[in-house]
């Protein structure tokens, strides 16, 4: 029994073994018309119960063109018998009144070529019609030829022409992307004109229809700019991309060692006293969108915070808080007052950021008092969580170290998990400001508070596939993890208009990701609803 997946992969090899291998690209309409017609062949052998394979020579020619006797013919003929790069690859229904649309620029240069070609010794075409059309059968007739000529001789028709514009243009847009440089429309219309003008294209005009077409065709659109980047980080772009390659074919193979309970991640993230959100619906047209904060201090002041998750999808341990205080210390009467969260560890710093001696008292009492076996710990080159002293004491403990400048997509909190816990912060500020709530989320207590409602959202079991998706994302996991619904999806897709508190008449904030059950602010925040 004949299986069409092997006949598939032959020709695939085939084709790579004969064909250099070209930048892929838009498949246009010929590949198509070319691949179906393919298949119907294929479908049309496996369908029947027996077939035959016919080479079909003629006695027929054209006594127009007729040159040389037929005997000269007999090596250009059997050559069919073994076909060469000069044998017909273009296939498309023959329209006659529209040539230039059935056959490429390139092909009409081979079939005239072939066909003036001439005989050093008589001066005289070595080939006649009949020899031609068994060459490139697809031509009907012998007068194509002298409009073939005079297409080849104008560089095309102007649909080809059209044709390298657009390559053209695409080209230089793909390398000027490449190097992170920007691009607007008007650098599109003066390439385009550009190449017009070589082409002898005078009557293109580079349209606002064209310009259009062109970036629906190449899926390309106007986007905010949102990191800068010098040229010496381009240049370097290879370097770190290898690097990268390397530490997660060389992290893949320990992985392989461990459970995926056992391998962790570990990242510090600064937040802001007082985050916004960076959209809103506002007028269209509007010319410069403002948003009001309570402190455009607070939003430039912030803390740290410290989330680890692990390979099945679980959030590793509590949530590591450091807070900003200007004597680098919290004193014994504030103590007393804070606000008691068990899943958080606090500590502080005068600048908010994590020391030398932070870093060791989270290991102390975030990391090592929940590990139950062996761990495989990946860690972002921040010096303090590089050190290998911090871990040298641990038994059945190694850390690996994520190369500089690559977090952004390999480390899989930077990758997909952070950007969905801020989303949660960042809803909960929007909400307070715009019912001018009077409560400030900048005070110890209720950042306390906020962060300890957020991870413990983030615990939940609705979670997991999301946070598998980050490490999937990253390549440390090799099966993709799913469908999975992220935090807007879970928290913020509301479908009700009260909170589900009884007699409780406020509108509902966020959806609890545990109990499903939808929230006001003030039986979400201030009755602290945790789980």
């Amino acid at each position: 029994m004949i299986n069409p997946h092997n006949i598939s992969k032959v020709f695939s090899d085939l084709i790579l073994n004969k064909f250099p291998f070209n930048r892929p690209s838009l498949i246009n309409a010929e590949e198509q018309s070319i691949a179906r017609n393919l298949y119907k062949c294929l479908n049309s052998i496996l369908q029947s119960n027996s077939y035959i394979f016919e080479n079909e020579t003629t006695l027929a020619h054209d006594d127009d063109l007729y040159d040389l006797d037929l005997e000269d013919t007999a090596p250009e003929a059997a050559a069919l018998e073994h076909p060469n790069e000069s044998t017909d690859i273009d296939y498309l229904p023959i329209d006659e009144h529209n040539l230039e649309k059935s056959f490429s620029l390139d092909y009409m240069k081979r079939a005239v070529e072939y066909f003036d070609e001439k005989d050093p010794l008589t001066g005289q075409r070595k080939r006649n019609w009949c020899t031609v059309k068994h060459i490139f059968r697809r031509i009907p007739n012998s007068h194509c030829i002298s409009r073939f000529r005079k297409y080849v001789e104008n560089g095309g028709t102007k649909k080809q022409k059209v044709d390298d514009v657009d390559t053209f243009v695409y080209d230089q847009f793909e390398n000027a992307r490449h190097q992170f440089l920007p691009v607007h429309d008007i650098d599109l219309r003066r390439w385009s004109l550009k190449k017009a003008r070589e082409l002898n294209l005078h009557d293109f005009e580079a349209s606002h229809t064209w310009l259009l077409g062109f970036k629906y065709r190449h899926r390309i659109s106007s986007r905010k700019i949102t990191q800068l980047v010098t040229r010496k980080h381009i240049e370097s772009r290879d370097e770190i991309n290898q690097s990268a390659d390397t530490f997660v074919l060389e992290t893949n193979k320990l992985i392989e060692n461990y459970n995926s309970s056992e391998v962790l991640n570990t990242d510090q993230v600064g937040i802001n006293l007082e985050l916004v959100g960076n959209r809103t619906l506002t007028h269209m047209g509007e010319q410069s969108t403002w948003c009001s904060v309570r402190s455009t201090n607070n939003t430039t002041h912030s803390y740290t915070i410290q989330s680890t998750i692990a390979l099945n999808g679980t959030v590793f341990g509590p949530l590591y808080v450091c807070l900003k205080e200007p004597s680098g210390r919290i004193s014994d009467r504030i103590k007393k007052n804070l606000f008691n969260a068990k899943n958080i560890v606090l500590t502080c710093s005068k600048s908010g950021k994590l020391t030398s001696s932070l870093v060791t008292y989270w290991r102390d009492h975030c990391l090592v008092p929940n590990l139950i076996s062996k761990t495989l710990l990946l860690v972002d080159s921040f010096p303090s969580h590089a050190n290998p002293e911090v871990y040298k004491d641990l038994k059945n403990f190694e850390h690996r170290v994520i190369p500089p400048k690559t977090t952004s997509f390999i480390q899989p909190l930077d990758v997909y998990y952070n950007r969905q816990y801020k989303m949660i912060l960042r809803r909960v500020y929007d909400h307070v400001r715009l019912d001018e709530i009077d409560i400030n989320l900048a005070e110890r207590n209720n950042i306390i508070k906020l962060q300890s409602l957020v991870h413990s959202q983030m615990c939940s079991t609705v979670f997991q596939p999301m946070i598998k998706y980050a490490w999937h994302k990253s390549r440390f996991l090799k099966d993709d993890p799913g469908p999975f619904q992220n935090v807007k999806q879970v928290c913020f897709s509301i479908e009700t208009d009260k909170c589900y508190v009884k007699d409780c008449i406020d509108g509902p904030m966020i959806r609890c990701s545990w109990c499903q059950q939808e929230l006001c602010f003030s039986h979400f925040f201030l009755c602290y609803h945790y789980h």
